[in-house]
């Protein structure tokens, strides 16, 4: 099953290296993963620009593991 993570680099609650390990196991057990990462974000995605960023990806990724044209 595909997995997608959107990661805040301030994030206290699930630090960024948790995320990191995360993409590495999904990665080497060849699990579909995508994973993106804000500098400026913490646990909860504050900026409109990232929130409106990570719709956009989760939209796109949702479409390229179903198959589906843009």
């Amino acid at each position: 099953m595909p997995v997608i993570f959107f990661q805040g680099e301030l994030d206290a609650v699930v630090v960024p290296q948790q995320t990191r390990d995360m993409v590495t196991a999904l990665e080497n057990n060849g699990i579909p993963v995508e994973a993106h990462y804000y500098p400026d974000e913490r646990h909860g995605f504050r900026r409109a620009a990232n929130q409106a960023h990570a719709l956009e990806q989760e939209w796109k990724f949702y479409r390229r593991v179903m198959g589906l044209a843009d």
